[in-house]
């Protein structure tokens, strides 16, 4: 006799794919006719775009684009100048879990560009990225499982109860963040050389059936001036908030995951004037939703008239998942020659991140651009390294960035220090036993002739279910009984059933 069991569902979204794949892209770069011969390559700055993400017959593939700024030192002008390189790129992923109905997620990571100087009007570039997909398909999942008791089958039925977080919906929201930058009235700026943007999201919160994303834009952009050889840099945060569409009114956010998707910086005149940039960021925000449930779950069976088969079914449940954020800084030292040096240019890029040993490691490259006294340029670097012990055991390291970096003189010396960030994801997990069926054998009863009708037992080890399972009676039976003596500590009344 097959036992029915009335299971109550939840949808959701289940993550059936995740993988990353790191490419590098291989380019020479020719210097057009307007820009003067390199003498020396300075450092570079790349900007990561993310122009999609499709399902294909096969998988998925994420599309993307990458625009290399390359600052170098004019030959014989002691100028420092920039040139752009855009390098659009593809990357397939296999996997026969991606179905047309998967709903996907994309972040790519610059893992640094090498660039090598051919000759004075030809540069070789090696560009790593890191592109991670991850693909979600609806599924459901059992919250509750329910089933009739039929006293004459003598039906014994634990149930057990955990909080779980499930994963309910997966979206995306394209937005753009449009400002106007000024730039200094007595500067007579002639064009803008380079800009980059990283978008980074400070919190979120429910507004009725809304979810409001708070963030901000850190915008970076170069421009040239008639009366410098230098370019002029300038930094700007642009805050920013995106209204999106929630799910739900239990819900919480999971993860996001904010890429720019296309980056305008242009010249403008004010209205006095002056010059304005124009900036023009265009974005993505790759949200997944989640939810605390109670699961309720039928965990052990037993009948006291007949022996029961049954099926169970394991189930990893994350419980709860919380993030922590920690810094790490380093600083390295060159030495010099006895010429003095002033900083005209500096910039950071962070090449890499990963777990290694237990620990979070990252590197970061920092470079300055020193001019002597006698106007001459020159270019001095260090690879800064970066590690701090993970904060848990269950925990995955989400993403790195840099927050800080700085170029100094000192006596003989130049001083490179930096500052990044990392981003811890921490889970907690339960692994589950849950019964999926069970059958009971009404063919052939237990035979309780030689039970006896009452037995008098100290209690060990045992739970009063394991008891109950063992002399054929129920948990019901054996507290009504016992709770009708005084009995010394650990002693139970057993009655058969």
């Amino acid at each position: 006799m097959e036992i029915s069991l009335d299971q109550k569902n939840i949808s959701c979204r289940k993550e059936v794919f995740r993988q990353t794949k790191m490419i590098q892209e291989h380019a020479d770069f020719i210097v057009p006719d307007r820009y003067e011969d390199i003498a020396k390559l300075a450092f570079t700055e790349i900007q990561l775009l993310l122009k999609g993400k499709d399902l294909t017959s096969h998988g998925a593939s994420v599309n993307g684009s990458a625009e290399i700024n390359l600052f170098y030192i004019a030959e014989g002008l002691e100028r420092l100048r920039c040139v752009s390189l855009v390098k659009d790129f593809t990357v397939d992923f296999d996997s026969e879990a991606v179905t047309a109905d998967s709903v996907l997620q994309a972040s790519i990571v610059s893992q640094g560009v090498q660039t090598r100087l051919v000759n004075s009007r030809k540069i070789a570039l090696q560009l790593a990225i890191n592109v991670e997909l991850t693909a979600w398909t609806e599924d459901v999942f059992p919250l509750s499982v329910q089933i009739d008791t039929n006293v004459e089958n003598g039906m014994q039925l634990l149930w057990d109860k955990k909080s779980c977080m499930l994963t309910t919906e997966v979206t995306e929201k394209t937005f753009v963040i449009s400002e106007q930058i000024p730039l200094p009235s007595d500067e007579s700026v002639t064009q803008i050389v380079c800009s980059h943007a990283e978008l980074v999201c400070y919190e979120h919160q429910m507004i009725g059936s809304k979810l409001l994303l708070k963030g901000g834009a850190e915008l970076r952009f170069g421009y040239e001036t008639e009366s410098s050889l230098l370019p002029q840099f300038s930094a700007q945060c642009i805050p920013f908030s995106v209204l999106i569409d929630s799910p739900g009114e239990d819900v919480d956010i999971g993860s996001v995951i904010l890429q720019p998707t296309a980056l305008y910086a242009t010249l403008a005149d004010a209205v006095n004037g002056s010059k304005v940039v124009e900036a023009e960021i265009h974005a993505v925000a790759q949200i997944s939703f989640c939810a605390e449930k109670e699961m309720t779950y039928l965990s052990d069976a037993f009948s006291t008239r007949f022996p029961l088969q049954r099926e169970e079914k394991a189930l990893s449940v994350c419980s709860s998942r919380r993030r922590e954020t920690h810094s790490a800084a380093a600083e390295e030292q060159s030495d010099s020659d006895e010429t003095a040096y002033s900083i005209v240019a500096k910039r950071g890029e962070l090449l890499s991140y990963a777990i290694r040993d237990g620990k979070a490691v990252a590197s970061a490259v920092i470079s300055g651009v020193l001019r002597a006294e006698d106007g001459s340029l020159s270019v001095s670097q260090k690879l800064l390294s970066f590690e701090m012990q993970m904060p848990d055991d269950c925990c995955e390291l989400s993403q790195a960035r840099l927050l800080s970096y700085e170029v100094r003189t000192e006596q003989n010396r130049i001083s490179f220090s930096a500052e990044i960030q990392f981003d811890f994801d921490t889970f907690d997990y339960a692994e589950l036993c849950a019964i999926s069926s069970i059958l009971l054998d009404t063919d052939n009863a237990y035979s309780l002739a030689g039970l006896p009708a009452l037995t008098l037992t100290r209690q060990k080890n045992e739970s009063v279910w394991e008891l109950a399972k063992r002399y054929h009676t129920s948990v019901a039976a054996i507290e009504e009984m016992s709770g009708k003596y005084e009995l010394p500590p650990h002693i139970l009344l057993i009655p058969r059933s």
